[in-house]
């Protein structure tokens, strides 16, 4: 199943592999800003639009063109509309946070993920790698545990061009992938 990563234009430079790697497995790419700045809703448009196009920017050797912003902190701002209005994208956000704090608690992750999730939520997950290889393990194991909870729910895992009628990303032609291949349409939503 694609899943959309929402990414950050500076780590997307830092590492190209994981890029390549997210997009030679079918998954998505969107816009969460260049560095990440949780405060960034509060400044000015012209900081605002920066952030946004240098992450376009990370992103473009790839062949990606994000077409779904997803604001950090799930923050907005009126002028992020401003912003978006002439470059095609759109905002998309979560609507269950995972209170995972960015993959630093993720004891009883799942558990706290079942207890309120719904039908046609957006889960935001983060992809941040939790400290030590032990954390690993256990975040594989909530995140085991959290897809065999769903199932128990009778919640069926959909991706998001799906739940929302709008592509997250289109891909440039020529640029790794085959001319052809157009806008891609295909985070973790439920319907």
């Amino acid at each position: 199943m694609p899943v959309a990563f929402f990414v950050i234009g500076k780590k997307a430079e830092m590492h190209p592999e994981l890029i390549r790697a997210i997009l030679a497995d079918g998954h998505l790419v969107g816009n969460h800003t260049y560095r990440h700045d949780t405060l960034v809703m509060l400044k000015s448009t012209a900081i605002l639009a920066r952030e946004i196009e240098a992450a376009q920017a990370a992103v473009a050797p790839f062949g990606v063109v994000p077409l779904a912003f997803r604001p950090p902190v799930g923050i907005t701002s009126p002028r992020l509309g401003e912003v978006l209005s002439g470059s095609g994208m759109y905002v998309v956000n979560f609507t269950r946070r995972a209170g995972d704090g960015g993959n630093r608690w993720i004891r009883h992750l799942a558990r706290r993920i079942l207890a309120r999730v719904r039908a046609d939520d957006i889960l935001l997950l983060h992809d941040v790698r939790p400290g030590n290889p032990d954390c690993c393990r256990l975040w594989l194991g909530e995140v085991d545990r959290l897809l065999w909870g769903l199932r128990k729910k009778h919640l069926r895992i959909l991706p998001l061009p799906e739940l929302i009628g709008k592509p997250v990303m289109g891909r440039r032609a020529g640029v790794g992938r085959r001319p052809d291949a157009g806008l891609v349409h295909p985070v973790l939503p439920f319907d």
